[in-house]
């Protein structure tokens, strides 16, 4: 026992003396700070929206220089220069988009013009802090504001912006620099000259690194997260889908006379090429198609013209409007089964209510895009007294209904990467939208709704931007037969679709000339970009 206190005695200062180093040596340990990134810019937003999902803690130093490498007050250097005598890693690609206002006459400008604009008047030029770089022809010098803060005000005013390519919105128009593009992919290799490669460098490894010959945890997990997904400047043209939209497509009267002393394919054969080239095209289709069904109200397209929709390039019909049951249930359902035989998905109709409820959803470039149709009832007329509205044991249409728009959008909204909804509304021949219109649009945006499309007043209606949503209240007749003033005015409306929403829309006019669609060039094409500016900007 004595031998044991003894023991004890000895021990107790041993353990507190190895205690009291353990914990000098945790104190003495320098305590991990964040990652140090230099930029070379006088702004630190470039750094923080590349680093923005990296997982490791980040601190982002502007007006930064290399020479911070050696004395070690940085980690890192993020530059668009490519004169340092290290070698670099790419951190990203930086590509700048010239912007003005949607509606803005202006369709490009060259390199002199925007030099001269810049050093004339530079307060006319609202530019990204992220492109605060000396690359640029604006260099450290210009009127930078956050990136949401330029498109807010080149949306809402008649100046020009310059935004990352990746962050436009469908609010701007991008304008072509020297005739080049930022937009397509091709421009990282091309002679664009808003473009620049940004470059990353580390500092050199501490005594204790090569010592240990550890390169440094992060700097494995920052090489790796540069080249990942996660980067948002790895590729600014980032996988994005090229979608059409077009108005009402009636295959029946005159339309149908013309094709028979052509063919189905004649019909859209001034417009394929343009639809084609989309990755998913779109339209109203306003008359059943096939030889089924008892006569009800109007339209009926015979079987054969379907082959003038696959021809043209349509994905995606909606069925949600006042003439697809003309010919009753049954030349409803032989409508959607030969599109379907034919790889065409329909919207907005069903054999009940809680089919003709379901979107489509298809995939393009891994971007998953939703659609769901509806369509107002109160101008639906028949020689008999049936309705067109789907019930839960009847085929039929979705009704514009403000809860099924609610409920189905936010249910869309957690399935699909972009939510376009259509809707057939309004009155015919009216140019501008009613109230009612306005108000289900707004409520697909609030919904979640990327995109809404219009269709029914078989004349064009303007285009609003609404939050994050874009909002075409008619899109017009596409194929029809009708003569009445503005009947035969029409458009495709284009889209590009990234995971992130609507990017950019354009605008490319046509006519119908003798039964079918042509697209405008030239004074034609400029008085309907004109008149649709016009009733957009009337829109309240």
């Amino acid at each position: 026992m004595e031998r044991g206190k003894k023991i004890l005695r000895f021990a107790a200062p041993a353990f507190l003396l190895l205690l009291l180093t353990l914990a000098a040596h945790m104190l003495m340990r320098p305590q991990k700070r964040p990652v140090r990134i230099g930029v070379d810019s006088p702004s630190p937003a470039l750094g923080v929206e590349i680093f923005k999902n990296f997982d490791s803690a980040v601190e982002i130093v502007p007006l930064a220089q290399a020479a911070g490498l050696a004395t070690g007050e940085l980690d890192y250097f993020l530059t668009a220069e490519e004169s340092l005598s290290s070698k670099g890693q790419t951190a990203g690609h930086v590509v700048a988009a010239v912007v003005v206002n949607f509606f803005h006459p202006r369709q490009d400008i060259s390199l002199d013009e925007l030099t001269t604009l810049l050093s004339d008047s530079p307060e006319q030029v609202l530019i990204s802090d992220e492109l605060a770089l000396a690359c640029f022809p604006w260099g450290d010098r210009g009127k930078f504001l956050p990136t949401e803060k330029v498109v807010a005000a080149v949306g809402n005013e008649s100046v020009l912006g310059i935004v990352p390519v990746h962050k436009r919105r469908p609010c701007l128009k991008v304008l072509p620099v020297d005739g080049i593009d930022p937009r397509g992919e091709e421009v990282l290799a091309s002679r664009y000259p808003l473009m620049a490669r940004l470059q990353i460098y580390r500092r050199p490894p501490t005594f204790r690194e090569r010592l240990q010959k550890i390169p440094g945890k992060e700097q494995d997990l920052l090489a790796a997260y540069l080249l990942s997904e996660a980067n948002p400047w790895r590729n600014p043209l980032r996988p994005q889908s090229r979608f059409a939209a077009v108005g009402d497509v009636m295959l029946d009267r005159d339309v149908k006379k013309a094709a028979l002393a052509h063919n189905w394919q004649w019909i859209f054969a001034e417009t394929a090429p343009l639809l084609r080239s989309m990755d998913l095209a779109f339209c109203n289709l306003e008359c059943p198609i096939g030889s089924k069904g008892k006569f009800i109200n109007m339209f009926q397209a015979p079987p054969e013209a379907v082959e003038g929709l696959v021809y043209a390039g349509f994905d995606v019909v909606s069925l949600a409007n006042n003439h697809i049951l003309d010919y009753h249930h049954e030349g409803m359902l032989e409508t959607m089964e030969i599109l379907t035989e034919n790889n065409i998905a329909g919207v907005g109709a069903g054999s009940n209510l809680e089919a003709a409820r379901q979107p489509v959803i298809l995939e393009v470039q891994g971007i998953r895009i939703g659609f769901v149709s509806y369509t107002e009832m109160w101008f639906v007329h028949a020689r008999e007294p049936i309705s067109w509205q789907a019930t839960s044991d009847e085929p039929g249409v979705v009704p514009a209904l403000p809860e099924y728009i609610w409920e189905d959008i936010s249910a869309l909204r957690d399935e699909a990467d972009i939510v376009i909804a259509s809707f057939h509304w309004g009155k015919e021949y009216a140019s501008q939208p009613a109230a009612e219109q306005k108000a289900l649009a707004r409520l697909a945006v609030d919904a979640g709704a990327d995109l809404v499309l219009g269709h029914h007043p078989h004349v064009l209606q303007g285009i609003e931007f609404y939050k994050h949503g874009v909002i075409a209240y008619s899109l017009g007749n596409f194929v029809f037969d009708q003569r009445l003033p503005g009947t035969q005015e029409s458009m495709v409306l284009e889209a590009t679709l990234s995971k992130q929403g609507v990017l950019d829309i354009n605008l490319h006019p046509a006519s119908i000339q003798n039964m079918r669609p042509v697209i405008l060039e030239g004074r034609s094409k400029n008085y309907l970009l004109n008149r649709i500016a016009e009733l957009s900007l009337a829109i309240e």
